[in-house]
């Protein structure tokens, strides 16, 4: 079970992605679709340590990457590989340091590896710096004059948006 649940109203996973991504070696965002929508699960998560095929069966950890096409050749003997092609390693796989699940059905992001302090980031301090610093918005009916039904100022309707300069 997760030590960790966070209510996600105010977080989605590409929120948690662009805050995890800087500084690591490498960053993830698995969605899940389902008949064309979104699917119960994503997952995001970083990290620093890059691994082959072999090293992550040994691992014994949750793994993020890629199996080349040539690694069928290793799982499956008879098939025959092309005898050239790009220079790319066979496998890599990162090992996640933090690994968040988002939930949309329950509408929680469970931190199953790391600590939920790695989504704190520059971003989301500046964004509750900006949140504390901002009054709290009033309704226009609570701001409307009471017996003209305008807002105060400058002689402007309360149905017109103040930058068209919409007058009575």
């Amino acid at each position: 079970m997760p030590e960790t649940v966070i209510a996600t109203d105010l977080l989605t996973p590409l929120g948690a992605y662009l805050r995890l991504r800087p500084g690591a070696r490498g960053a993830f965002l698995l969605e899940s679709v389902e008949r064309g929508r979104l699917g119960r699960y994503s997952f995001v998560g970083r990290g620093s340590r890059l691994v082959s095929f072999d090293e992550a069966e040994l691992l014994g950890e949750p793994v993020v990457g890629y199996l080349g096409y040539d690694a069928v050749a290793r799982l499956e003997p008879t098939v025959p590989l092309p005898d050239d092609g790009p220079d790319l390693p066979e496998s890599q796989f990162l090992v996640p340091d933090v690994l968040i699940r988002f939930d949309h059905a329950r509408g929680v992001a469970e931190v199953l590896i790391g600590d939920s302090s790695a989504l704190d980031g520059p971003q989301a301090a500046r964004a509750l710096s900006r949140a504390r610093r901002a009054p709290a918005p009033r309704r226009a009916r609570e701001r409307a004059h009471p017996r003209r039904g305008r807002l105060p100022g400058r002689g402007r309707a309360a149905c017109g948006p103040p930058h068209l300069g919409v007058a009575d």
